[in-house]
């Protein structure tokens, strides 16, 4: 009995080698052409992101509308200014890419804070880190594609009303008054 079941394990054996050889699938070939073009527009592997040295563009005036930052051909756009769930404040900024070619991650500087009390003083104010505030994206994490938009959240160890006349200075950009509230 022994024989026949070793017998038939080899005969199943040999006719599966047999089987799979004779596929014609080669792993030695090309493999074919596709037919089929793709049409979505590709990003030219040769063209790099390159940042313009400029003066700042002050927003002194309706801080809600984007501003253009031409040294990094980027929109920046406050969208909300709000209290953080671990204290602080969170400011939402919408950057939109204005390229041909992706903005990189590490394209900007981390962004600023500072606030003036009633007397003048003007303090800069310390940017929460991940640890203090877990889960808050407070940078680019990836690059940003030609024409796309990404929300981006920063939170500050301020309350939320100090923030009436605040210097925000993201890029080349600097907003500067009562940032917008929701």
């Amino acid at each position: 009995m022994r024989i026949r079941s070793t017998a038939r394990i080899i005969a199943v054996t040999m006719a599966t080698v047999i089987l799979v050889a004779c596929s014609g699938d080669s792993t030695d070939a090309p493999a074919p052409e596709s037919e089929s073009a793709s049409s979505a527009p590709g990003v030219d592997e040769t063209t790099s992101f390159t940042p313009k040295q400029v003066e700042p563009v002050i927003v002194d005036e309706n801080l809600a509308k984007p501003a253009h930052d031409p040294g990094l051909n980027v929109d920046w756009q406050i969208m909300s200014v709000n209290y953080g769930n671990y204290g602080g404040s969170v400011i939402h900024v919408l950057v939109t890419n204005r390229n041909d070619v992706p903005l990189p991650a590490d394209a900007f500087a981390p962004p600023t804070l500072a606030i003036s009390d009633y007397s003048g003083k003007v303090t800069e104010i310390q940017r929460m880190t991940k640890d203090e505030y877990p889960g808050l994206v407070s940078a680019l994490d990836l690059p940003l594609g030609p024409g796309a938009s990404t929300n981006l959240a920063y939170a500050f160890q301020t309350s939320y009303g100090s923030l009436y006349n605040a210097e925000f200075k993201i890029g080349n950009v600097i907003f500067k008054g009562s940032l917008p509230r929701s």
